[in-house]
Parts: structure tokens; sequence; C-alpha cells
């Protein structure tokens, strides 16, 4: 089931992922988003950061902390014991949140290692002190906070509407009903058709509290395909069709209705059909907003099974570098190199996905090496 937790954890995951085209070191996106999964909320206010009990718990049984087991990690499959990675990771960016110069320190750590230097390289140039050093002050932090049993240090109180980045990472103010389309979006991409019922209340909510609001509305019509109601998607999408012709997020909502529609046939022609109308829709939501990663990814999938794999290629390449790596994509870019006739290239982006994705993702890609005669398809 998705908690509360779990979604502040992933919604954390949204905004860094929603910033510059920046691959973040894992220890940081995982610490960063537990450092706020906890986060709690009262009267308009949030209070930041405090002590995450799961994580803390996923220490005790710890007899060394070593931060080189977080650094060293590219992907899931690299360590050996993920809760301790988990819990390691939000301990040390816990610790330096609560110190101005480390937190600096830190974050010249992350821009280091997001533009790919190797991470003993991008420490010793950000951090002032000895990695010992600071791995015993996380040690001693984390024992603090085990006595104190969590009751101490938040990082920050703030207003609730202060919160949000835009996409250069600009404060900007976040209205209700955009934090309950966002996590609307954030159930939908979380847990797909399963997740439909929640992400529709969010929608519905996001919806009650201000009308016009398109992204929800088009994510409205996005939860209604999923659940196969394609009557009730079309109509909703008919409406902010009609109003915002050009918007991306329309747009986007139009080509997964279409791309939903087209999965759920069974018909060639009909197929066909529905594959060309999200084409076309994907196509033109990347004119509108060529920064936006959703729609380089829908286009590229596009063209998985077709006769132009080149195309695919390069719409896939650009939602890695207008966005975050991902794993879905890594291995639909893999499909379509396969497609091309590039095998060495497939087998290099599915390699990636078994470094760094998650480990349904990364089994998915291992059966995708294994099985060199796989016809692509979407």
């Amino acid at each position: 089931p998705i908690t509360r937790s779990t979604l502040q954890h992933e919604y954390t995951h949204f905004l860094l992922r929603s910033g510059p085209a920046l691959k973040f070191p894992l220890w940081y996106d995982e610490g960063f988003a537990d450092l706020l999964g906890s986060t709690r909320s009262r009267d308009g206010l949030v209070s930041i950061g405090p002590p995450h009990t799961g994580r803390l718990a996923s220490l005790r049984s710890v007899e060394e902390l070593d931060l080189t087991d977080v650094f060293r990690v590219e992907g899931y499959s690299d360590s050996d014991d993920l809760p301790t990675y988990y819990g390691l990771s939000w301990a040390f960016v816990h610790f330096v949140a609560t110190q101005g110069d480390l937190w600096r320190q830190m974050q010249k750590m992350v821009a280091l290692q997001s533009q790919g230097m190797a991470w003993k390289e991008a420490y010793e140039q950000a951090f002032s002190q000895s990695l010992e050093s600071l791995n015993e002050a996380v040690r001693q932090h984390v024992e603090t906070l085990q006595r104190e049993q969590g009751a101490l240090l938040n990082v920050g109180t703030y207003d609730i509407e202060e919160l949000g980045v835009d996409r250069t990472w600009r404060i900007r103010k976040l209205s209700p009903s955009d934090v309950a389309s966002d996590l609307g979006h954030l159930v939908v991409s979380l847990s797909g058709k399963q997740g439909s019922d929640m992400a529709t209340a969010f929608f519905e909510r996001a919806l009650e509290i201000e009308p016009e609001n398109p992204r929800a509305s088009a994510g409205l019509a996005t939860c209604l395909a999923l659940e196969g109601d394609f009557e009730s998607a079309n109509a909703e999408l008919a409406t902010i069709s009609a109003a915002l012709p050009k918007d991306a997020d329309v747009l986007i909502a139009v080509a997964d209705v279409r791309r939903a529609q087209a999965e759920a046939s069974s018909d060639p022609q009909t197929i066909e059909t529905y594959r060309a109308s999200a084409l076309h829709a994907y196509r033109q939501a990347t004119e509108v907003a060529p920064d936006e990663p959703a729609a380089w990814e829908g286009l590229g999938w596009s063209y998985l099974g077709t006769d132009h794999p080149r195309l695919g290629i390069a719409a896939l390449n650009q939602a890695l570098a207008t966005g975050l790596w991902n794993a879905p994509v890594a291995l639909d870019l893999g499909r379509l190199y396969r497609q091309a006739g590039d095998e060495a290239r497939a087998q290099e982006s599915w390699k990636e996905v078994v470094r760094m994705g998650g480990a349904e993702e990364a089994a998915e890609a291992l059966q995708l090496m294994e099985n060199a005669d796989d016809t692509p398809s979407r």
C-alpha cells in the first residue's frame, strides 16, 4: 500500500527528477527523499527532517557504519544490504543538513558527481575533513538519535506554499491544487492501474479546489483510460483539448489515452490507428514543450516495432538529455537499438539498467540481454 511517507519520499524524487538534467548520485537521491519523507505538517506549516524512525531501526543492528558503503553504490544491485544502505544514506544527509558548512560541501560533492566525477575525487574536492572523521561524526549522530528515541532535531520549519520548485530550481509558490495534481500523477507513475483509484481521488480533489486545472483534468483522463473507461476519458479530454489545444500536459494526456487504447485492443488496424494518433500527439507535445521528458519518452515508445527505430532512439536520447536517467527509458532505448541492428549499444543500455535500476527492471534487462533474438514490441 502507498503510505503518506512513501508519497512524500517519492514526491521528493519527482521534484529532483523534474529539475535540471543531472544524474544525481543514488545516495543523495535516496537520502534526500528520506529526509523529506518524514515531513510533518500542521496549520499550514511543515517541519522538515524529523528523524526517520524506520531508517534508525535499520541501523540498530549494524556494528560498524561505513560511508564508503554508501558512496560506492551506483545502482541498487551494487549494495549487499539495501536496508542498511537506505538507513545510512538518510543518516548522512540528515546529519549534514543540520550543519551549514557541511551541507554546502555536500552540495558541491553532489554537483561534481552529477557531472561524472568519481565519488572519491568528488569527496576530496568538496569536503574539508577526512572521510574517517565524517564517518565518526555520523556514527555519533545516529547514536544520539537512537538514544533520544528520535525526539530531536528538525532541519527546519517552513510555510507549505513556499516549498515548490520550478524547472530552473527557483522557489515558487505551489498551490494545494498543484500539490494534489502532482501527487495524483506520482501515484499513477508508481502504481499504474493499481493506483488509479487513489490517483483519481487526488485529481478530483485538485479539481474541487481549482476546477480549471488542466494538469489535473489530464491526469483524470489518464486514470479513466487505465480503468478502460475510454468514453469518459475522451469526454474529459474533449473539454480540456478544446480550451487548451496546445497545452503540453493536455497533449501528453491525449497521447497516453491513445496509447492505452492501442494496448487494450486486439485488432491490428485499430492498434495502428491509435498508435499513429499517440505518435502525433507526443510529437506535438515535444514541439510545444521541448524540455518535457515525458513527451520525448512517449514519442520514443511510439517508434517501437516500426520501420523508424532511429527516430525512436533520437527521441529517447532527447528524453535523457532533458530529464534524468530512468530505467524504463533505458530499457526501451535498448529495444530500439536492437531493432536498428546495433546490438552493442542495446547491450550497453541494458547493462546500465542492471547497474542502476531496481530489481524488477534489472531482471527484465538481464532477460533481454540473454534473448538476443527477441523482436522489439510496444
